[in-house]
């Protein structure tokens, strides 16, 4: 039985309710609404998940408590799976929890955010770790046993939001370690990250965004391996006329790769050094925007050009369409990758439709190129005043010149029952069928049936 399907939908679930503790839906939540009474608001949430895949059987629990005033916002979640049965055996055990805890305060001159997070869960199908961290496209899938643990807190301090002068300062750290793995790759890590962002505005319509940024990373490895990275940026956003605007920053970057030293003792490390450019030009048009943007920035692989083209626009009043194409360049290879994406949406008269369609290019640690293709689907309707119906399909493959590493497939269809019972009260029911492929070579598949309830109550006091 193919457990880790389970714990990722598990994972994508807690990640809806999570949502609600993420940076733009809590800075919209801390600015309240005008229409609610003086006081605070308070709202719980609860939801309980029963599934069968294979021969296991499993539950998860989520639990939202969020409380907010018109200038401070208080949110803690908490999710757990429990295996009951696994591969017939019973086993009673908490696989994946994790938990939320995020602080902000509006008021007065200063804006405050803190927030700390923690997750464990399974790393069969995870991407690659580097580059979870590196924030590019993924480059591999894993293929092992055992879980994954993370800590991660930050905080930050803005003023001057609404002046003419504005900063934020902004620290975090992320601890992440392996459990019960055999990948050696798989290698236990933390990284610290600071950084300064400060605007000028010059006048309405020139502002100035100089900052700066430093980060370093420890690698648990046989050499200690140790990667610091700085970044000085001097950027500006100008509004050229009333539907031209430009964007652009010019930035010094360097990485810093430490080991320890294999002979003699000591330290050895490498230095790269990169400039960094960044222009945008964005044309308001009558029924959307067009955006022409051009990036070269250094990473850990290397630096990377990217150029790209982006067209958003209303076809009607209810159907949304956005398209981009342009390319990579990695270093100095003359090996050029395209990149694209394709998103409709369309409101239909009882539902919705959704389609997305993306290709990324990337580079692996051993200079080989990586392309990853994502396709999905997604239909939903309203089939009564109280249920609704959804159905979702999604396809990924990547492929990767390394022929050391596997190219990757996985195709999943899944479909989605939910019904309110009461205005607190709703129950779910749904069903979802994944196929993985190694090499075009059919490596798994796994149903899982679901079952779930959810409760919410909101307060006002």
């Amino acid at each position: 039985m193919n457990a880790p399907t389970y714990w990722r939908k598990c994972m994508r679930r807690h990640t809806v309710v999570a949502a609600l503790l993420s940076g733009v839906g809590f800075a919209a939540l801390a600015q309240g609404q005008p229409d609610e009474p003086e006081g605070s608001r308070l709202t719980l949430t609860a939801g309980a998940e029963a599934a069968r895949a294979g021969s296991g059987l499993y539950t998860g629990a989520d639990l939202l408590i969020l409380q907010q005033t018109r200038s401070q916002t208080f949110a803690f979640q908490l999710s757990g799976n429990v295996a009951l049965v696994s591969d017939g055996d019973f086993a009673r055990s908490i696989e994946t929890p994790s938990a939320s805890l995020r602080y902000r305060n509006d008021s007065g001159p200063l804006v405050f955010d803190a927030s700390y997070a923690f997750q464990r869960e399974a790393v069969d199908g995870l991407i690659s770790p580097g580059e979870l961290i590196n924030g590019v496209s993924q480059t591999d899938f894993i293929d092992d046993d055992g879980f994954r643990t993370s800590h991660s807190a930050s905080a930050s301090v803005a003023i001057g939001t609404r002046d003419p002068f504005g900063a934020n300062v902004q620290l975090s750290h992320q601890d992440i370690s392996y459990t019960d793995t055999t990948d050696t790759d798989l290698i236990d890590r933390q990284i610290s990250t600071a950084a300064v962002d400060l605007r000028f505005d010059v006048n309405p319509v020139l502002q100035f965004t100089p900052g700066v940024n430093y980060s370093v990373e420890d690698r648990d490895d046989i050499a200690n391996t140790r990667v610091e990275r700085e970044n000085i940026r001097l950027g500006f956003i100008s509004q050229v006329n009333k539907v031209t605007r430009v964007e652009g920053a010019l930035s010094w970057s360097t990485v810093e790769t430490s080991i320890d030293a294999p002979v003699g003792g000591g330290r050895a490390a490498t230095e790269d050094e990169s400039l960094g450019v960044d222009v945008a030009v964005t044309l308001d048009q009558r029924n959307g925007q067009t955006i022409l943007s051009y990036n070269r920035a250094l990473e850990t692989t290397g630096t990377v050009d990217r150029l790209f083209y982006r067209r958003n626009m209303s076809l009607s009043a209810v159907q949304q369409l956005s398209f981009g194409a342009g390319f990579s360049r990695f270093g100095d290879s003359d090996d050029i990758g395209f990149i694209g994406s394709l998103t409709y949406a369309q409101e239909l008269k009882n539902g919705r439709i959704r389609l997305v369609a993306d290709q990324s290019t990337t580079v692996t640690e051993d200079d080989f190129n990586a392309t990853t293709l994502n396709v999905s689907g997604t239909y939903s309707t309203d089939i009564s005043a109280r249920g609704s119906l959804s159905a979702t399909a999604q396809y990924t493959d990547l492929r990767i010149e390394d022929p050391a590493l596997a190219d990757r497939t996985t195709a999943s269809i899944a479909l989605n029952y939910q019904h309110a019972l009461t205005p607190e009260w709703d129950v779910g029911a749904g069903i979802r069928y994944v196929k993985t492929y190694r090499d075009d070579v059919e490596t798994d598949n796994d149903t899982t049936l679901s079952v779930t309830l959810s409760r919410s109550i909101s307060l006002f006091r």
